[in-house]
């Protein structure tokens, strides 16, 4: 696990003493997280809006088909045979379009999204791995894989009773991806005023600076900064810094305050 691992983390933190679907999980940083766990119902709530989308697209799909093949009977019979031969091709190709569609739902919108479907995200909640991470496409695939033995003997059976007797609600795809579904929230974003000494004001396109998983590190830090104490913004700050200062040249000085230094390259990239 690297330095910065904690950071991409996001959701507000909650008080484990008030919730019993919470977590905790500790970096190798000392610093703990906790996470708010996505309840049975609601994971099953967003099972069944995703099921919905799979339906209304297999429908559309279906009759966008029997809209091709009509025409392509017609060519057929008036012995067209290129333009009906043509009109067969697009007619299977969306039949592999149409299992394709529902065997990779899930791959495709969990990479894309972070770990949300659409039925996820209109819930307001999200898979993650469990150290707070976004998760990436091993994580997606193994987790997606093991749905066929969490399936098992029908309907899910298997997945729910892991769900209800393991504490962190992990089906057998999140045992086996490290991953875990929480409820995210809205958070109040710390105010950023215009620095007095901009430091960064010379780079043009701050931006390109940085990769995208190092701006997620970034942001992560700027959502999560009045969540965290003390002592883990010490911890995270360091290597932060060290980011900063690698990708843009641009000097911290032990004279500057630490949060100061950062808060200003993130003044800079919402500017």
């Amino acid at each position: 696990m690297n330095n910065y691992s904690a950071l991409g983390f996001y959701f507000r933190k909650v008080d484990s003493s008030m919730s019993p679907h919470v977590t905790e999980y500790q970096t190798s940083e000392k610093i703990k997280i906790d996470y708010q766990l996505a309840s049975m119902p609601l994971r099953f709530a967003a099972f069944i809006i995703d099921y919905f989308f799979k339906y209304l697209g297999f429908i559309v799909m279906y009759i966008v088909m029997i809209v091709i093949l009509i025409p392509s009977s017609f060519f057929m019979d008036n012995e067209n045979n290129i333009v009906g031969i043509i009109f067969l091709i697009i007619f299977f190709i969306l039949i592999i379009a149409v299992i394709l569609f529902y065997l990779l739902y899930n791959f495709i919108f969990e990479f894309w999204w972070k770990g949300q479907t659409p039925g996820k995200r209109f819930l307001k909640i999200r898979v993650i791995n469990d150290d707070g991470t976004y998760i990436g496409l091993g994580s997606v695939v193994l987790r997606n894989i093991f749905r066929i033995v969490d399936f098992l003997p029908v309907f899910y059976i298997t997945g729910a009773i892991t769900i209800f007797v393991n504490k962190k609600k992990k089906r057998v795809g999140d045992l086996v991806a490290g991953t875990i579904v929480v409820r995210e929230e809205k958070i109040e974003l710390p105010e950023i005023s215009e620095p007095v000494n901009d430091y960064f004001a010379h780079i043009q396109d701050i931006q390109a600076c940085f990769t995208n998983q190092e701006l997620d590190i970034i942001m992560s830090y700027y959502k999560s900064q009045k969540d965290l104490s003390e002592d883990a913004k010490i911890k995270i700050e360091g290597p932060l810094i060290n980011i900063i200062e690698s990708k843009t040249n641009v000097p911290y000085s032990s004279d500057i305050k630490s949060q100061v230094y950062i808060n200003n390259l993130i003044y800079r990239l919402l500017k």
